[in-house]
């Protein structure tokens, strides 16, 4: 994962996106371990890890995961990481709120606070882009352009691996195939970054795709 050029030049600028990766990485790990410190220490870098850009993003990462437990019938472990991560965003989604009524800094200069769900969330889904299809193409042929070669005939290879649900192979797999639609339908600009960097917190999950 340290060989595509995404990985040297997009962390140069202070994207937020650039410490989702290792932040997902530590947090699969955690996770994996599957036993309470394991569990403690993934929630606690989930709440860090849906604080640094759109709350949006980290989840989307998670819940393939979560899915994949809840096929073995893990239903307690799964509720236990639902009532967390709700939490998690209603924290993150009232803080500029909260923060704004400590400092007094939105209030002073007449600013009135946005609704999170209202003036963010809802707008995305309304108004569609009609160059979504175009842009997400751009993306995604931008991101394999700045990827080692080997990383497209790896990810046809290991395909047939994803089918098998029961294996890690298959939320890896899917939760970048999960969250290219999501973001194709929400929001297909990237603004500015280097390959696609809206998929640069999945890098490590590529990287661990490659190995399988």
């Amino acid at each position: 994962s340290a060989l595509p050029a995404q990985m040297a030049a997009n962390p140069m600028p202070t994207y937020a996106m650039t410490p989702h990766m290792p932040l997902n990485l530590i947090w699969l790990a955690a996770f994996l371990r599957d036993d309470k410190r394991g569990h403690a220490a993934a929630i606690v870098v989930g709440f860090v890890a849906a604080g640094l850009h759109q709350i949006v993003f980290h989840p989307l990462f998670v819940v393939p995961f979560l899915l994949w437990r809840l096929r073995e019938g893990r239903w307690q472990l799964v509720l236990s990481y639902g009532a967390a991560y709700a939490a998690i965003l209603l924290w993150w989604m009232s803080y500029p709120t909260m923060l704004a009524h400590a400092t007094g800094v939105g209030i002073q200069h007449g600013g009135s606070q946005e609704s999170f769900l209202f003036d963010r969330v809802i707008p995305l889904l309304v108004h569609r882009d009609p160059t979504t299809i175009q842009l997400m193409t751009m993306n995604l042929l931008r991101f394999l352009s700045w990827q080692h070669l080997a990383l497209l005939p790896l990810m046809v290879a290991v395909v047939p691996l994803a089918l098998d649900l029961r294996k890690v192979v298959a939320p890896l797999f899917w939760g970048i195939v999960g969250t290219i639609l999501f973001v194709g339908f929400i929001l297909p600009y990237q603004g500015h970054g280097w390959g696609y960097r809206y998929l640069h917190p999945y890098l490590g999950s590529f990287a661990l795709l490659g190995a399988f």
